[in-house]
């Protein structure tokens, strides 16, 4: 029966899958640079999530009052919140939405005057 042929090859295929290992284990095969750069992301990732966590609440909007404001579902603020790269036209309309204005420097080297130049968008 093709039912039971399937059921069997899926079973052959999940085999040993069923077990999982401790992610210390994972992390104590890896060598120390290895570790310090994972620990590095995580810590920069949290800290990104805190800033626009933090900004929202600094402004005294919730994630529900924000959803409003920008007409999307609470659940897709707490996604933007925690997104580590977002286009920058979303990130706009967080800021707008609360009350804010984006500014983006970009500064270059300028040979020139042996300075920098700067662009404000």
């Amino acid at each position: 029966m093709l039912t039971d042929d399937f059921l069997n090859i899926w079973r052959i295929s999940r085999k040993g899958m069923d077990t999982s290992i401790p992610y210390e284990e994972v992390l104590k095969k890896m060598s120390a640079e290895r570790r310090k750069k994972i620990k590095e992301k995580g810590n920069k990732l949290i800290k990104e999530y805190e800033s626009l966590q933090a900004f929202r609440k600094a402004v005294g909007l919730s994630q529900d009052d924000l959803a409003q404001r920008l007409s999307i579902k609470q659940e897709n603020v707490s996604r933007l919140e925690r997104r580590k790269d977002m286009h920058i036209s979303s990130l706009r309309k967080y800021v707008e939405a609360l009350g804010g204005t984006l500014e983006i420097i970009i500064t270059v080297p300028d040979d020139e005057n042996q300075g920098k130049k700067k662009l404000t968008l």
